[in-house]
């Protein structure tokens, strides 16, 4: 089993089991509201209680799957057969036991009142809109994969981090890898169109360049005795973060204009964008190299 399919399997046993408790919590709700109400023994609450069970068999698979294409589009890792078989069998297990559980348990509740067949029946109904709900979200899934992972090639977290030298964790805590992802499909596409590669890569390389600053920074830290300047020091770093996540950003928002015809770019989106970049690169120590780099792109957009 890969790394990718152990991180997916363990967000869908957390998934699982928050499910699980939700329903919990909402039988607990129906039983409270139907003592009161004096109908603890009717058919009414029983029925209620298969409702919320369906519920969850209902869900559960799509929540699931859920997990698994977004955890693959992400990574940009498609889903093989055996991985496929493997997630099949685990939803359909939780489900048999979820039914076995639910028809041992209300047996004895629907027996008073002469319902084992209707209960019984229920049960297998669920079963049967079970496998059909998740024949379709398998393919929902299928497509959904196919799609992504073939329309255009979106670039691997790992490899973001050997660009940038960014850790991965530090991509997904500031939220970068779907923006970095997009500007690079976007400027292959531009390139594919005959676009300037030299511009595109330099917008790349100016952002190496922040972040070695950055890293620059974090490396310059006072002695822990020097309260003060300490203090100072994490400031600056937290700002440095800061500056990076916004700068990344606003290259994003002129990349989507860039992908567009020139005609319907919003010239006052680019203009005021351009400048945030702008008060970006005042604030670095070296403003002049990270222009160098980002300046062609906005010149660019400007002439084409």
């Amino acid at each position: 089993m890969t790394e990718l399919d152990s991180k997916i399997d363990s967000m869908i046993r957390k998934k699982v089991f928050s499910l699980i408790q939700e329903n919990s919590v909402r039988l607990g709700k129906i039983n409270i509201r139907y003592t009161k109400g004096n109908k603890k023994n009717s058919l009414e609450h029983l029925n209620a209680l298969c409702d919320s069970h369906e519920r969850l068999i209902r869900m559960l698979p799509r929540e699931v799957l859920n997990l698994e294409k977004s955890a693959r589009i992400k990574f940009q890792v498609p889903m093989a057969p055996e991985r496929k078989t493997r997630v099949l069998s685990n939803i359909y297990t939780e489900i048999e036991v979820i039914l076995e559980k639910m028809n041992k348990e209300y047996q004895p509740l629907f027996a008073p009142l002469k319902q084992e067949e209707a209960l019984q029946a229920r049960v297998e109904k669920m079963r049967v809109n079970a496998n059909e709900n998740i024949d379709k979200q398998v393919a929902k899934l299928t497509e959904a994969l196919d799609k992504e992972l073939t329309a255009g090639r979106k670039i691997p977290p790992n490899e973001l981090t050997r660009l940038y030298n960014l850790e991965e964790t530090t991509l997904t805590e500031m939220n970068l890898i779907s923006p970095l992802q997009n500007m690079h499909l976007i400027f292959d596409q531009l390139k594919n169109h005959g676009a300037p590669a030299e511009v595109f890569d330099a917008v790349h390389e100016g952002i190496s360049e922040c972040v070695k600053m950055r890293k620059t920074i974090e490396g310059q830290a006072p002695p822990s005795h020097m309260v003060n300047e300490r203090k100072a020091w994490k400031m600056r770093v937290a700002g440095e973060v800061v500056g990076l996540k916004e700068a990344i950003l606003c290259l994003n928002t002129l990349a989507e204009q860039a992908r567009l015809d020139p005609n319907l770019r919003n010239r006052d989106v680019i203009v005021k964008t351009w400048n945030r970049i702008l008060d970006f690169a005042a604030e670095r120590s070296d403003p002049e190299r990270i222009l160098a780099k980002w300046t062609p792109f906005y010149t660019y957009l400007e002439d084409n």
